[in-house]
């Protein structure tokens, strides 16, 4: 996970922030360097569950918090997930589009 460096109001009213990453970090991002989203792990502070199934619970899902759940069901082909690790943390982001929301 990278450390904000600075960052500095610009006149259109964006906002510039000067980032460190480590190299593994800058590899894994290969050339997607537009369109990249900052978030904060202090953000994460609803809570969830993951349930456990089979013997001795060796399969296990998140369990999507009941405000998230969908009314009807959806088609799910476009869902995209990826998995990032700190020394501390394993975060798991989601990608699903809002058109099928």
């Amino acid at each position: 996970m990278g450390d904000v460096i600075s960052s500095k109001v610009l006149n259109n009213n964006n906002i510039l922030y000067k980032i460190q990453l480590e190299s593994n970090e800058v590899q894994a991002l290969g050339n997607a360097i537009r369109n990249i989203n900052l978030f904060s792990s202090k953000l994460c502070i609803n809570p969830a569950q993951i349930i456990k199934k089979g013997n001795q619970g060796v399969t296990q899902y998140f369990s999507i918090p009941f405000v998230l759940r969908f009314r009807k069901t959806k088609d799910y082909q476009e869902l995209y997930y990826q998995k990032l690790e700190t020394p501390s943390k394993i975060f798991y982001m989601y990608v699903l589009p809002k058109r099928i929301l």
